[in-house]
This record gives C-alpha cells, sequence and structure tokens, in this order.
C-alpha cells in the first residue's frame, strides 16, 4: 500500500518558496494534494504530518475543511 505524507506543518507557515500554505488557511493547497491523491488508483491514503498541528490556531481552518471532506 502507498499512502502519500502532507506537510500538515506547513499550513498558515509564512514561505516565499510556498505561499499556498497561506493563502485561506491553506485549504486550496491541502485541497489539490488530496484531490491529486483520490485520483491516483495506486494511492490508498493520505497521511499528515504532524499530528500536533491539528491543535494549533494558525491550522483551524483546514481543520474544520478535513472534518467536513472525511467526516468528524
Amino acid at each position: 500500500r502507498l499512502y502519500i505524507g502532507i506537510a500538515f506543518y506547513k499550513v498558515g507557515e509564512p514561505s516565499k518558496i510556498e505561499p499556498d500554505w497561506m493563502i485561506n488557511g491553506g485549504v486550496p493547497e491541502l485541497k489539490k494534494q488530496l484531490d491529486l491523491n483520490d485520483a491516483v488508483p495506486e494511492i490508498s491514503g493520505t497521511i499528515l504530518f504532524r499530528e500536533d498541528y491539528l491543535n494549533k490556531p494558525q491550522t483551524q481552518q483546514a481543520v474544520s475543511y478535513l472534518q467536513s471532506r472525511w467526516g468528524s
């Protein structure tokens, strides 16, 4: 099985190299990566790195998106 890791720790973190993680709470970038994972049949799922970032203030918009996408 192949699981793809998403760098959830980048959500809400300013970066000149990857500014998309700052746009709308990182939701569009997160959605783009999850949609790509779903579109590739060989990918079995997604892993978020790091778990403790699920409780950070800057990730709450992305967490809400994940709850609506995956169920709470």
